[in-house]
């Protein structure tokens, strides 16, 4: 007999509002925000930036669709919506873009080809720890 190969399942991950996260981020997947973020988000997918949204930091992705506030920078390789909800400050780079009435814009833009592929951040592992908390403060001398 034989046994078929599994295939890798495409991850989704959420970041829920009333979250907040502060430090860099890395996604092999899909990526919904609803909390707030302060630092840079690679992602190898869609994000997708929620009404509840609050992001300061640099974006790296494929596609984005942006619902929320955003200030920094936003770099896609394929398509970036706006929606009627979205504020974004900051530097633009995309190669397909997409407006909806109501969106409040302040950037600067760069609209080119899809050559940012070439250039692609190829993803590294991402190494988590996990440091248990101690219950009483430890003295230093």
């Amino acid at each position: 007999m034989f046994k078929l190969k599994e295939q890798p399942q495409p991850s989704f991950n959420i970041l829920s509002n009333g979250t907040e996260l502060i430090g860099d981020i890395t996604i092999n997947g899909d990526f919904r925000v609803d909390g707030t973020i302060k630092g840079n988000i690679i992602c190898f997918g869609k994000i997708i930036v929620g009404t509840t949204a609050n992001i300061e930091g640099k974006i790296v992705c494929e596609n984005a669709e942006i619902a929320g506030q955003i200030y920094g920078e936003i770099k896609t390789t394929e398509l970036t919506i706006f929606k009627d909800t979205a504020i974004f400050k900051g530097d633009f780079l995309t190669s397909k873009l997409y407006v909806e009435t109501g969106a409040m814009l302040t950037m600067s833009c760069n609209m080119t080809e899809n050559k940012m592929t070439e250039n692609k951040i190829k993803p590294e592992p991402t190494i988590f720890r996990t440091v248990p908390e101690s219950k009483e403060p430890t003295k230093s001398n």
